[in-house]
């Protein structure tokens, strides 16, 4: 009976690291039609290190985000597109326009100050 438990822990775990598996190669094809974004709040040309919270907005469509960070800085994927990054940083809101082109990574660049 022991060994009956040991086996069902190790065929339970098996399981999961397939499912786990599985998710991540679904995650990786959700990623392959759309590009790396890298966003970063600067205070005097360097990173801002402070809480901070980003909208990325379509152009199309500015009453909707498509993408929020809670952080200065940090990574999304979108598809080819025109946006708009709304970033609020120590007591101030910065806006920007970018444009995500297929499958090639960006970097937007917000100067807070």
């Amino acid at each position: 009976m022991q060994t009956l438990r040991s086996s069902r822990a190790v065929a339970s775990s098996g399981l999961t690291f397939i499912l786990a598996l599985g998710l991540s190669v679904a995650s990786i094809t959700a990623h392959a039609s759309q590009s790396r974004i890298t966003l970063v709040a600067t205070i005097n040309n360097q990173s801002a290190l402070l809480p901070g919270k980003w909208l990325i907005y379509k152009l199309s469509d500015l009453r909707h985000p498509v993408a929020t960070l809670t952080r200065h800085s940090g990574t999304v994927y979108l598809p080819a597109g025109q946006y708009r990054a709304r970033v609020e940083l120590n007591a101030k809101v910065k806006e920007a326009n970018f444009r995500v082109e297929t499958e090639a990574d960006s970097l937007v660049t917000v100067a807070m100050d």
